[in-house]
């Protein structure tokens, strides 16, 4: 699968970069680990993600 795209052919001038769905997973070592901070990145992944990349 190409990973850019030639987008003169469009009308556009370069190229830019194709991206596809992938699978993020947050691992801590023990729940200790489990901070605000970390709980606080967590959330802000779900909020800004595209809807097709929030867990179900």
């Amino acid at each position: 699968m190409p990973r850019f795209e030639d987008v003169e052919e469009r009308g556009g001038s370069g190229t830019r970069a194709l991206s596809e769905q992938v699978e993020i997973c947050l691992c801590v070592d023990d729940r200790l680990a489990l901070t605000p901070k970390v709980n606080a990145f967590m959330d802000y992944l779900v909020e800004h993600l595209p809807a097709a990349w929030r867990p179900r």
